[in-house]
């Protein structure tokens, strides 16, 4: 309960306050003085002697103006505003205690600021919600154009009856949760708050859209999936929560998605739980924030997915919240939690800003991001761990400043022959005053955006650098004497195996290298991405590296075959199959029918892999990698 007297001192300030954001008393002024003032016009309320204070009172409300006169007056050696802090806000949610996801990402020092406002709609697209749970019934949203129970689409968007949402999956407006997925992400996101029940919402005063676009069984098809990220946008919905990954590619997909951003609503997405660099979507869309998830200890959570395609890291392991049976878990996990962690502060955000835009929103979210380092990862995610508190100040201030620059990648690297090709450097905060010049002159930059840039390659780019103002940030050398090259972006392993390196380890035949350990079941397994590729494909797989330790049987050098289904679905293609090398060797393999290794997004998934066996001291280093 709130102490009656704060109560009544937050009642007296004045809410339209034109002097700032913070919350000042209306006609009272703290003035600094050598002796107790008599000023015109003001009532001296209290002298304090000891530091030469003195409270003042006007008759009506202060303005920019009167303070100033005041500042001027005889003997008033100092003016400040009458300030109030206000009581930290705890919700009265019994489960409150459990939620250390919350404060975690200091959710309960923005909701000191604002608890938000339920003109943002979170949109959780899963397996349904539970209408009927207690901690979520006040907060879901109403179609205020639709008459319940008529049978008539009132406000003709094509769906009837559409009340809280729809159902995509049974073609119907009860969109009700079997699975119970759906009904833990909307408590994660927009719990009711400060109800004396269960768990406390990240944004508690936000509205719950709810669309059913998986099965009971958990699996989302595209067809179900499109309508419902098209309702989301077009019925007005602020932030879109996605807990699911790599069910789906397609152009149709991507489009989608961007028209969601075009129509004022932020995509925030799970990055997947199978602890690789392997890009999933629909998190890895450019137009959707992507989430790697944590542990209380603030490290990648063992089973999240990573890398320079995962924009933000929340938490994600023991996480408190709603269940479909209409009670509450203390245990629900994945990056499947850590979006809705993620989607719930985009909405506390937009509830305090409702004019924000979904760059706003994202930019304030990332640009205050806590960076997150960690070994042999190293950031596990492009700008790091949410924090809510100063994501909400940077977007009512304006004050954020923008994260350091730094480039995870470029591709394609090289000379082009044609003098035409484009390629992407990728990294963090690359729109500030960036320069790329060789040796001779500066490249032309053709297009640009918060995390990339992309150049005009012309016949003689052999190497670059790249400055940020007057930092030089990265060197690029091609690793070819001539043509495009394609390099290898970053790697994993999982089971126990470690990558440590990733692009500039392997960009170039130096002596730095990619280094890859042992799994727990005795075989060495490297993933890696290539990105950017055209449709078109390519014709060779070059690489050089050996082996340490006492190695045995043979590797895989593998691509995988989209042609064959979408990933994880489909079949990995031999390249190389023989003797693990315990010498520096270089292969060129060629590719048949390459545009079959590249994905609908320019992507393409490598693997190498041993047989079991080896001994607990092999590793694998890779010196480069490249596609031509």
């Amino acid at each position: 309960m709130l102490d009656l007297a704060l109560l009544f001192v937050a009642t007296t300030l004045n809410p339209q306050n034109d002097l700032g954001i913070e919350k000042f008393h209306p006609t009272r002024l703290i003035v600094k003085c050598n002796q107790k003032p008599s000023l015109p016009g003001y009532k001296t309320l209290r002298w304090m002697p000891q530091i030469k204070r003195a409270v003042i009172q006007g008759a009506s409300t202060l303005t920019v103006n009167s303070i100033d006169r005041v500042s001027r007056m005889p003997g008033i050696l100092a003016v400040e505003r009458d300030r109030a802090a206000k009581i930290a806000y705890v919700p009265n949610d019994p489960r409150w205690t459990d939620q250390w996801n919350l404060r975690t990402m200091k959710v309960d020092l923005a909701w000191d600021r604002t608890l938000g406002s339920n003109s943002a709609i979170v949109a959780v697209m899963d397996t349904g919600v539970n209408t009927a749970h207690e901690d979520l019934v006040a907060n879901l949203w109403q179609n205020t154009g639709e008459i319940a129970g008529n049978s008539i689409d009132d406000d003709g968007n094509g769906f009837v009856d559409d009340i809280n949402g729809f159902d995509f999956v049974g073609e119907d407006a009860i969109p009700e949760d079997v699975n119970g997925h759906g009904t833990a992400c909307a408590g994660i996101a927009a719990a009711v708050g400060d109800n004396s029940i269960g768990v406390a919402g990240i944004a508690p005063k936000a509205r719950i859209m709810c669309l059913k676009a998986a099965q009971d069984d958990g699996y989302f098809f595209l067809s179900n999936n499109l309508p419902a990220y098209l309702y989301a946008a077009d019925m007005g919905a602020k932030v879109l929560s996605m807990s699911f990954y790599s069910d789906s590619l397609s152009p149709a997909e991507r489009e989608a998605i961007d028209y969601v951003f075009s129509k004022g609503c932020l995509p925030i997405a799970a990055s997947g739980n199978d602890s690789t660099v392997y890009s999933y979507y629909p998190a890895a869309y450019e137009n959707t924030l992507s989430v790697a998830a944590t542990v209380q200890s603030n490290a990648k959570a063992g089973f999240s997915d990573w890398g320079s395609w995962v924009d933000v890291a929340a938490p994600g392991v023991g996480i408190s919240t709603t269940v479909t049976s209409g009670g509450y878990t203390t245990g629900f996990a994945g990056t499947s939690a850590a979006c809705p962690n993620v989607a719930g502060v985009a909405a506390l955000l937009f509830g305090a800003r409702p004019d924000a835009t979904p760059a706003q929103v994202r930019n304030a979210i990332e640009d205050t991001a806590t960076t997150l380092t960690q070994s042999p990862f190293g950031e596990f995610s492009n700008y790091g761990l949410v924090d809510a508190q100063a994501a909400l100040n940077a977007l009512l201030d304006g004050n954020a400043r923008r994260k350091s620059a730094l480039v995870r990648y470029v591709t394609p690297v090289g000379q082009d022959p044609t003098g035409v090709a484009t390629a992407r450097i990728y990294g963090r905060s690359l729109d500030g005053r960036m320069t790329i010049s060789t040796s001779r002159t500066r490249l032309a930059t053709v297009a640009a955006g918060r995390d990339y840039r992309d150049i005009r390659l012309g016949p003689n780019t052999r190497s670059f650098t790249i400055h940020d103002r007057f930092n030089q940030i990265a060197e690029i050398n091609a690793p070819v004497s001539n043509g495009l090259a394609y390099p290898l972006i970053e790697g994993a392993s999982d089971g126990g195996g470690l990558v440590y390196g990733g692009f500039f380890e392997t960009l170039e035949n130096d002596r730095r290298n990619m280094r890859v350990t042992r799994r727990s079941n005795g075989s060495v397994m490297l993933e890696g991405t290539f990105r950017r590729l055209p449709g078109t494909g390519f014709t060779n797989l070059v690489l050089r590296r050996k082996y340490l330790g006492t190695v045995t049987g043979n590797e895989r050098i593998q691509l995988y075959d989209w042609s064959s289904n979408s990933y994880p679905y489909g079949t990995f293609v031999d390249l190389r199959v023989g003797a693990l090398p315990t010498t520096w060797s270089k292969l060129d393999l060629p590719v048949t029918n390459g545009q079959n290794f590249v994905d609908y997004e320019g992507t393409v998934y490598f693997r190498i892999l041993t047989d079991g066996g080896q001994s607990a001291d092999t590793e694998l280093l890779l010196d480069f990698a490249l596609l031509k």
